[in-house]
Formats: structure tokens, C-alpha cells, sequence
């Protein structure tokens, strides 16, 4: 789009000047629906009136166009601030969650090396007040970039918390403010100008999830703004009268996808918290009825989690749950016939379920809702307007209802402008270009393209399958397996032996169970009846849980590397690592890995 000139905030904050007074953004924590002191809201005057003066104060403290900007923050609204007013002088966002640790944090932003870092000194999880100053300090010291560092007041309460205890954190030599004293330097606003960017300027950087090396560092430009503003207002219907909930981390894409929604003067709810807490299991619920919620949305992992409350105790809730809803979102993992089974019954039959699939690389989707075709399990409803998104055979042939690779056959405003240090492009190319050619953005999706004009993703296709040279998404036996009402998770991959291609599954079962030779019986029977005896896995596994990154997605490759023998990849990149040693020494348990003469190595071996 050559000569198109934006400004990403400038555009998410335009009903500042339709409707100042209308709600832009509420905050709502993990605590209590009765914790009234805790909830905080802004219309759109003043959200965009402290954009612009942090902002100014950014600038008076010498960050100029292009310059990088990061957050290891909490989903709170401040973010938001924090990213829109980086945008609007034309600085470069990025941000991670506050549950990550410090190496995770540092593969990430010592990549693009931050010249401010705004943090928030603890984050709220299930109850417990976690505090992450020391994990602060650690990382502001390993980044010699940082010069100043802005602590942003917590959506918790922290005992001790003061500016005397967090100015420790910094580093000699790097300065050091609260976020409402910062503020306070900008001065008046009247004067504040957006900064206007080019479509090949960059105004965000994406990482992914690093499972199985350093995360790659994805630069993104405004154009992402633009398809965001078509996924939100053509497919979802998202308007001035829309109120929307979509639980995510600052780690995750939907942080930004969520942001851009305010182009269409809808109320954004911001929750920080877990999904389920242990002693207010439907607060997520109870929040988006409070609010009106029209559009909910969640990773597919939290709706299985629901589904296993009991019924019983679902008697609290009103019927519907949610009187104001209107769509139900969900991505992040594969929906399952049963999570549309599951969304309708408890949500009600006049509720959309919009299954959703794109990337971080896009900042969007490549397939998701639409108000105009029925909604068909397990099926994406359509293809993003715009994108040219086919099914490819191993040959590079479009095929329709058969399983293939998903890709993209026209350039997006989406795409990334670039990977950092990535000298001639070579990672980004070989990335997404090298499959079908440079013409063709293969995404690493094993799907198929149905009869309806839907889109249905099986998994990613560098863990799909192959027994006796057939492919098989993960997605199929995650439905089966995962439907058994005494399994809580399951993980499978694949190992070549001698060139045998064999099927392992782990599975985490509901405490207190064992593993015996009934329930395994069990597991085949399902699998054979409900997809086929090809997909029979040659070994079941029991372990504890199976691994997750931060966005929920099952660490399928990391745990084929631990089968070949070699290091899972990544630890900081998972949410529970210590899943990693609980499938390693269940493996040897069951006599599926043996340590090889040298005690430095570990080789994977079947018994045959």
C-alpha cells in the first residue's frame, strides 16, 4: 500500500472524538465480584488522554521513532496505555507476561533491546499474590539497553510495596519511576501530535513460542491493525454496542488482536487472573455477566475445563449464563466436535461458536467466524476476506476435503516486514516460503478444506503422524481421548524406528487413577471404533500432566525430541517444564528410553 500513512493508536482510539464519554475499558482481577475497589473503567476520553500524555513523557525521556519499548506486564488496561502511547510516537512494542521467567523474558527482549521497560512488580494466580521484583532486577541487569524502567502499580494487592522497594530493583545507572509520577512529567497535551508510519515501519514485535530454540523475533507493521479491524468488524460484528472478554497474557497475540477492537468503539473487558480459580470456578462467567459481555472468547482449552465441573454445581448459574452474549470465540488449539457440543449447551443453541485459527506471525487468522453460514463442528467457518488460503497435496496441488498443508497464496498487510537479524531474509524464507515456493506462505497447519467452504485444522504438520505412510492430525485422537471422562489431558507423537513410524501417547489421567491394562483397552477400543485401527498408538504412557506453553498449546515436539533422545528444547518457554523429566522418567519406566554407555547421552530405544 505505497503512500498510506497510519498511526495504530490513532486509529484504536478514534472514538475519542465520536463518543468521549462511552466506556473504552474495564478492569476487572481474579478477586471477588464483591471487591468493587478492584474495578476500574475509562472511557475513551480519558484512555486516550493518558495515551497521549505517557506518551509525551516517552518522548521527553528521549525514545523517538522506531526505538524499541517493552512490558513484562499483567492484561490490564495500563498495558494497553503502555502499547498504544509507544505506538502513537512511533516506537516499537513488545511485552511479555509476568509468569515468565527470567531467561524466557531475556531470549525475547534481548533481541530487540528495550530502551524502556515497563513492569509490574507482582501478578495475581489462583489466589496467591506472586511477587516478581527480584526476577526484574535480574532481567533489567541482563539488558545493558534499558535506560529507564517504569513500574506500573499492580492489579493486586502486594504487602511491602513501595517505591523504596521497587527502586532497588534498578540496575546502577538506569533510572527508575512509578508509572503516575512518569505521567505527571509530559506536561500539558494539547500540543501532542500522533507520529504517522508507513506501512513498512514497524509498530510491533512478536515472538514465538521458542519451544525448541531461542524464539524467533517477528517484526510486524501497521497493516495488522487493518486486517484485525476486518476480523473484529466483517466477521465477528463487533460495534459501539459490543462489550467484549477474551481471557489472554500479554505473551500472546490476542493481547494485540483484543487492543485493535477498539476501532470499533466496543468496551473491552480486561481480566487478569486464571481462568478457573480454585475457589470461584465460573468467575469468568460471572464477570461477563456482570458486564454484558456480547463476545467472549478463550483459549479451546478453558471450555474443555468447564465442561468437567460438575453439573451440579452449574445450578448457581442463571439459564443462559450470559443473557447479553452473542459469540463465543475460541483458538490456540484444534475445537473438538465436543467443544461445540459442550459451547451450545451450556451457552445456549442462539449463541455463535466461532473456532478460530492464524498465528502470531500474522497477528490474525487465516480462518474464523462468520455471521452468514451455519456454524458445523468441528469446522472453522471461513476463510479470512481478503486471503487467498487453500489446502496443498505433498505436490503442491489445491485439494478440497483432503487433509493438507494450509497456506496462503496472495501477500497480506498482515505479513511480517521482518525477522530481526535475519540477514537476507533467509529465516523468514525458509520459514514460510521454501515448502511450495516464494510465491506460496505455507503455515504449518495440517487441515482440509470442507465441502461447506469451512476449514478443518487437524494440528500442526510438523507433528502430524505418519503410520505406514498415512498422515494423521493430532486433533483426531486428542477429540477421542480426551473425551473419556477419566482422562484430564493427553499428548502424542510419533517415533521412527528401523523406519517405522510409531505412535506414543501420554496421559495424564484424573488423580486418583492408575494406568491399568482395563483402561488402556479402553483407549484403543475408543480410538479403533471412532477413527481407526491405524491410529492405534503402539504405547500408552501415564504421567502426571502434559506439557504447555503460556498460550496452551501441547509441546508436541519438544516431547518427540525427548524420545529421539535428545533435549526437550526450550524450558523457560513452558508453563510446567517439569512435565518434561515426569514423561522422561515414565518412559524409562516403561522401558521406551534406555541410557546409552556414554552418561552423557540419552538414546531412545523400543523394545522390538
Amino acid at each position: 500500500m505505497p503512500g498510506l500513512s497510519v498511526n495504530f493508536a490513532q486509529i484504536a482510539l478514534r472514538y475519542a472524538n465520536i463518543c468521549p464519554e462511552k466506556v473504552a475499558a474495564v478492569y476487572r482481577p481474579e478477586q471477588s465480584l464483591d471487591d468493587v475497589g478492584h474495578r476500574r473503567r475509562l472511557t475513551f476520553e480519558v484512555l486516550e488522554t493518558r495515551v497521549k500524555r505517557l506518551a509525551l513523557a516517552l518522548r521527553k525521556a528521549g525514545v523517538r521513532r522506531s526505538d524499541s519499548v517493552a512490558g513484562v506486564l499483567s492484561n490490564t488496561p495500563d498495558a494497553a496505555i503502555a502499547m498504544l502511547a509507544t505506538n502513537a510516537i512511533g516506537g516499537v512494542w513488545s511485552s511479555c507476561s509476568p509468569d515468565f521467567g527470567e531467561t524466557a523474558v531475556c531470549s525475547r527482549l534481548e533481541q530487540v533491546q528495550p530502551k524502556v521497560l515497563f513492569y509490574t512488580p507482582a501478578y495475581r494466580y489462583k489466589g496467591e499474590v506472586r511477587c516478581v521484583l527480584n526476577n526484574i532486577s535480574r532481567i533489567a541487569t541482563r539488558m545493558p539497553s534499558v535506560e529507564l524502567l517504569i513500574c506500573m502499580p499492580p492489579g493486586c494487592c502486594l504487602e511491602g510495596y513501595s517505591i523504596l522497594s521497587v527502586a532497588k530493583t534498578a540496575p546502577t545507572g538506569v533510572n527508575h519511576a512509578l508509572l503516575r509520577d512518569f505521567e505527571k512529567s509530559a506536561g500539558s497535551i494539547e500540543t501532542f501530535r500522533y507520529e504517522t508510519m508507513s506501512m513498512d515501519d514497524p509498530v510491533v514485535t512478536m515472538f514465538s513460542s521458542g519451544t525448541t530454540g531461542r524464539p524467533k523475533c517477528i517484526v510486524q507493521g501497521p497493516g495488522i491493525l487493518l486486517n484485525q479491524m476486518k476480523e473484529h468488524s466483517l466477521h465477528h460484528e463487533v460495534t459501539e454496542m459490543s462489550t467484549m472478554l477474551y481471557t489472554t497474557s500479554t505473551g500472546w497475540m490476542l493481547f494485540n488482536w483484543v487492543i485493535a477492537a477498539l476501532a470499533t468503539g466496543c468496551k473491552l473487558v480486561f481480566y487478569d487472573g486464571a481462568a478457573i480459580p480454585d475457589n470461584d470456578p465460573f468467575r469468568l462467567i460471572n464477570i461477563a455477566n456482570d458486564e454484558s459481555v456480547t463476545h467472549f472468547g478463550s483459549g479451546a482449552k478453558y471450555y474443555y475445563a468447564l465442561s468437567q465441573i460438575p453439573a451440579s454445581h452449574q445450578k448457581v448459574l442463571p439459564k443462559p449464563p450470559v443473557s447479553s452474549l452473542r459469540l463465543v470465540m475460541a483458538t490456540g488449539s484444534p475445537s473438538t466436535v465436543d467443544h461445540f457440543d459442550f459451547v451450545r449447551s451450556f451457552f445456549g443453541r442462539g449463541v455463535q461458536y466461532a473456532s478460530m485459527s492464524g498465528g502470531t506471525e500474522i497477528n490474525g487468522c487465516f480462518a474464523l467466524g462468520t455471521p452468514w453460514k451455519p456454524v458445523i463442528a468441528p469446522e472453522l467457518q471461513c476463510v479470512g476476506l481478503g486471503m487467498d488460503v487453500a489446502v496443498f497435496s505433498k505436490v503442491g496441488a489445491p485439494v478440497t476435503s483432503e487433509r493438507g498443508e494450509l497456506v496462503c497464496r496472495n501477500c497480506c498487510p498482515c505479513m511480517p516486514l521482518y525477522f530481526q537479524d535475519d540477514n537476507e531474509h533467509r529465516k523468514y524464507k525458509s520459514s514460510y516460503f521454501e515448502r511450495f515456493g516464494p510465491q506460496i506462505w505455507a503455515h504449518g497447519d495440517f487441515a482440509s478444506i470442507t465441502k461447506n467452504g469451512g476449514v478443518e485444522i487437524t494440528g500442526r504438520s510438523d507433528s502430524t503422524l505418519n503410520p505406514g505412510g498415512v498422515r494423521i492430525g493430532t486433533a483426531d485422537l486428542y477429540q477421542v481421548v480426551e473425551g473419556l471422562e477419566f482422562v484430564e489431558s493427553a499428548l502424542v507423537t510419533e517415533h521412527t524406528l528401523f523406519g517405522d513410524n510409531r505412535i506414543v501417547m501420554f496421559v495424564a489421567l484424573r488423580h486418583p487413577l492408575l494406568l491399568s491394562s482395563s483402561i488402556e483397552k479402553q483407549i484403543q477400543h475408543q480410538i479403533r471404533s471412532r477413527l481407526s485401527p491405524r491410529h492405534i498408538p503402539y504405547s500408552i504412557v501415564q504421567v502426571p500432566e502434559v506439557p504447555f506453553t503460556f498460550s496452551g498449546k501441547k509441546c508436541e515436539i519438544p516431547v518427540k525430541r525427548i524420545l529421539q533422545g535428545r533435549e526437550p528444547g526450550n524450558r523457560e518457554a513452558v508453563k510446567n517444564p517439569e512435565a518434561f523429566d515426569s514423561i522422561r522418567n515414565a518412559l524409562w519406566k516403561k522401558g521406551l528410553l534406555q541410557p546409552s554407555a556414554s552418561s552423557t547421552r540419552r538414546v531412545a530405544a523400543f523394545k522390538m
